[in-house]
């Protein structure tokens, strides 16, 4: 007998909420996953799944969260912008997002890697 696969469908804006929440999706439209970009389509064993609606990939899944943050100063205040995703380059990208949408400054650092911390 072959494995059996559950799928179930919820209530797709607790499931876009959840994955939000998760840092699985982004509510920040630049960000590489916007969850404006997406589309839920069904639960698989518990797991939301979700596909791109450009590209038809679905997210990638995976229990751990990466971060990326940036400090900077803006006057004589420290900033730090934070950004999440289940990958590397995707918090990078979320970061960089964040930090082009909501610093005084309209380029991102020439050699980022000096101030930004992997986590």
């Amino acid at each position: 007998m072959k494995n059996q696969i559950t799928l179930t469908y919820n209530n797709p804006q607790l499931a876009f909420e959840n994955a939000i929440e998760k840092k699985l999706l982004s509510e920040n439209e630049e960000a590489l996953n916007f969850a404006g970009n997406y589309m839920y389509m069904y639960t698989q064993d518990g797991i939301d799944q979700f596909k791109h609606s450009i590209d038809r990939t679905y997210l990638q899944q995976t229990e751990e969260t990466h971060t990326w943050s940036i400090t900077y100063w803006v006057g004589q205040q420290i900033v730090e912008t934070t950004g999440a995703g289940p990958t590397k380059e995707t918090a990078y990208q979320n970061c960089k997002a964040q930090y082009l949408a909501n610093s005084p400054f309209n380029h991102w650092p020439i050699n980022p890697m000096d101030i930004i911390q992997i986590n």
